[in-house]
This record gives C-alpha cells, structure tokens and sequence, in this order.
C-alpha cells in the first residue's frame, strides 16, 4: 500500500511563484482552525490534484534501440492519465458556503478560475453540502464508490471514483448558533467565562463537544472505508474549522 504525499502548508493558500509559503508538510489526518480564506478547501483540493497529476504524468523509461541497448535521447511523452485522482469536499449548506466565497472575491479566482488546468481540476471535485450535523453523519455513512459501475446521477452518495483526499470544511458550524453580543456579563463568573461571552457563536442546547468529536471520527472511518476498498492509495483527511 503506497503512503499518501504530504501536503505543504502553502497549499492552503493560493499559489505565489514570489512567495510559495511554508513548506512544512501536513499530518494526516490534519486538524486546521482559521482564520483562512473560505477558499482554503479549494486550494488544497487543486494543489492536491496537481500534485497526483505531476506524478501519474511521470516520464516514460527511454525506449531501446535496435541493438537492445538504451538511446541517449530524451524520456518518451507521459501516457495520458486514466483515472485521474478525485476530492471530496464536505460542508454546510451551499447557499452559505457560496455567499463566504462570493463576499471573499479573491483575485486568484477571478484571475485564474477559468484557465483550463484550473476548470480541469475543478470538475474532479465533488462537493457535498449538508445542512445540519445529521446529513453529514447520515452522508459519511452512505457514501460509496461506483468502482467503474454505472453511476446513478440522482445517487448523491454515489462517487464516480474513490476520492484520494477528504476534506472537511467548517463542520463545527453546524454545532453552533449565534450569540446575542448585548447580554450583560454576571458579576459572579470567571474571567474565562466573561471572555467566552465576548464570542459571537456558541454551541446549541444539548450539543456538546463529543457530538462534533463523533463526526470527526466518522469522517476517519469513511477514509478508512475508501482506502480498505481501493488497495493502491491511502487517503489523508483534512478538518478545516474556521476561527476567529
């Protein structure tokens, strides 16, 4: 079983010949808090992809020569990619997750969204939105691969190949609500507790930190799942939570 690549840390942010960013590599799975780019997914998911493409497009051995030995001449041209390596990105509603990248309006994407290689990349992710912790947990559980079967465009949890890295995009919202900011602060708490009320967001009624634990962990089992069914690749797992 090959190990997966380790993703840099510049491949969260867009690409910068002048600049490229840390290079440091990413575990797998990784654990990321903000604050970054609502196009953080994208990014990691193109740079990934780029990355499997540069090696499945690896130079050919030089052909021999008559006489059964080598030619001193350049590598033959790369085959063509067969199976090209897919993503899969999980989030929210995608109403919301279209508003965070409109409001974002980054340069990158409006200056290289429609190159080809970009456009390219970009159709071999698929993004599945779920609006409450229960989709996601109900998604992680159903999701499946059509391993080269006829794939049923109405099947959501179908994939058209096993993806070689998940992506979990801001799943701790779904746990969260909105915060009136005018409650006064009680005399009687902690410094911790006052501070804790100057936030915006704060868990739910009746949802704690083991439900949002639980879903991290299904989205493991899932990537477990992926890599037991298709032997050639292990997949990295990336949680992305934005912070403030």
């Amino acid at each position: 079983m090959n190990a997966p690549h380790a993703l840099p840390l510049f491949a969260l942010l867009p690409p910068s010949p002048s600049a490229p960013g840390p290079s440091h590599p990413l575990p797998s799975p990784a654990y990321i808090i903000g604050p970054l780019p609502p196009t953080t997914p994208l990014h990691l998911a193109l740079n990934h992809l780029a990355f499997e493409d540069s090696q499945a497009r690896a130079p050919s051995p030089p052909a021999p020569s008559r006489k059964g030995k080598e030619k001193a001449t350049a590598s033959l041209p790369s085959e063509p990619i067969v199976a090209p390596s897919r993503v899969l990105i999980l989030t929210g509603t995608k109403g919301d997750f279209q508003d965070c990248i409109e409001r974002e309006n980054e340069r990158w994407i409006r200056d290289y969204g429609g190159i080809f290689d970009v456009m390219h990349r970009l159709k071999r992710v698929d993004m599945r939105y779920c609006p409450t912790p229960e989709h996601l947990q109900l998604y992680l559980t159903m999701v499946s691969s059509s391993f080269g079967r006829s794939r049923d465009p109405q099947e959501c949890h179908q994939l058209e190949k096993a993806p070689s890295l998940i992506i979990v995009y801001d799943a701790a919202a779904m746990f969260l609500e909105e915060r009136l900011v005018d409650e006064e602060p009680d005399d009687s708490e902690s410094a911790m507790e006052q501070d804790r009320r100057q936030g915006k967001w704060q868990f739910k009624p009746g949802v704690c930190i083991h439900d949002y634990l639980n879903l991290l962990a299904a989205a493991r089992a899932t990537a477990h799942h992926f890599s037991s069914s298709d032997p050639s690749s292990v997949l990295p797992v990336v949680h992305y939570t934005v912070g403030s």
